[in-house]
């Protein structure tokens, strides 16, 4: 165990490191931007469970790394992508109405899609029926997405990975293919109100 400057206040964090040198913090709180109360929210606590991805490169980094939950957790990972996943929209999901309108107009503007005037709802790693099996409740995970009136965007966050595929039933379909298959048919049944659908995919591998 050692300690590192934390990126987000001027204090230094405990981390662990594994065998292969990657860092993990011994707090999940510490490797997230918290902005909430209470803490965590029920969106954090889905992802606190225990992994066996983590080996300490001693016995003492093991021990650290599982010493705060009495297990080791993805989330605790300096290269998760959940956590940044988290620290970006994880926070906004709970923020005023005109900080989420705000965000989202923002992210409309980058990509030239229309801007809305209706506030939206944010969220994080809700499932959806699958488009090529409705009757499946293990549909796709969304990592984050906004829904107003008019509006519907969901997003695929990739941090230090590639973008999923080989998915779907005949393994043939990619994660934003996916998405956009659902939006293509069930969602536009679902939500006859919705006039803009969008599949918005974050992807850095560097």
């Amino acid at each position: 165990m050692r300690y590192i400057p934390h990126w987000q206040q001027a204090r230094t964090i405990a981390v662990a490191e594994s065998k292969g040198g990657v860092l993990v913090a011994i707090r999940p709180d510490d490797n997230l931007i918290r902005k909430c109360d209470p803490w965590p929210t029920p969106e954090l606590l889905q992802k606190f469970y225990a992994s066996s991805r983590f080996v300490g490169k001693t016995e003492d980094d093991t021990s650290a790394a599982t010493s705060t939950l009495g297990h080791y957790s993805d989330i605790q990972s300096l290269n998760s992508g959940d956590a940044i996943t988290w620290s970006i929209f994880g926070n906004l999901a709970y923020a005023q109405a005109s900080a989420r309108l705000e965000v989202l107009n923002s992210i409309l503007t980058s990509i030239g899609a229309s801007t809305i005037d209706d506030p939206p709802v944010c969220w994080l790693w809700r499932r959806l029926p699958h488009p090529e099996k409705p009757s499946s409740s293990g549909g796709p995970e969304i990592d984050f997405g906004f829904i107003s009136r008019t509006t519907l965007v969901l997003g695929e966050a990739k941090w230090n990975s590639a973008l999923g595929v080989g998915q779907g039933i005949a393994r043939d379909r990619s994660q934003l293919f996916l998405r956009a298959l659902y939006c293509d048919g069930q969602a536009r049944k679902a939500l006859p109100m919705v006039t803009n659908f969008i599949v918005l995919g974050r992807v850095n591998t560097t």
